[in-house]
């Protein structure tokens, strides 16, 4: 279980290759957590992607082998971005590539052998609501299988 800062920047480098329209490379960026802090993400810093863990690790008793153990890490992927007319159709299209890119897939340079893709909310209603602020998400499970040390 010691694999958190090798997941999030292999999943950050995979978002930039994807050369998702009108996201810069500045703003893919590997967080704590996925809260934003009031005041913290001004306007150009949007579009942006945040990826950050999700909840923590989980071991499965009932998988693995009797010298590796099958490890889930959970990363969250949000999409940012300025609620204009023309958001509907950017965010959607994102949110495919990224599933595309990473559903049933490897995760390069890790140990990850499998990500399952698990879609959240297209809209997160109370950033919406309070900031007109489009948070649309993703969860990606990553699958390592581990030496018992």
């Amino acid at each position: 279980m010691r694999h958190w800062s090798l997941l999030l920047e292999a999943t950050r480098q995979t978002i930039v290759s994807l050369r998702l329209p009108e996201l810069p490379d500045t703003n893919v960026l590997v967080l704590p957590t996925l809260v934003e802090r009031k005041g913290e993400v001004s306007r150009a810093d949007r579009p942006a992607i945040w990826v950050a863990p999700s909840g923590p690790e989980r071991l499965d008793p009932a998988q693995g082998t009797n010298c590796r153990d099958d490890v889930v890490y959970p990363l969250g992927v949000v999409c940012l971005l300025d609620d204009t007319p023309d958001r509907f159709a950017l965010v959607t299209q994102w949110r495919a590539r990224l599933g595309q890119a990473f559903h049933l897939r490897p995760l390069p340079g890790t140990p990850c052998f499998r990500v399952t893709v698990e879609p959240r909310d297209l809209v997160d209603q109370a950033a919406w609501a309070s900031r007109r602020l489009w948070l649309s998400q993703l969860q990606l499970l990553c699958l390592t299988r581990e030496p018992r040390e």
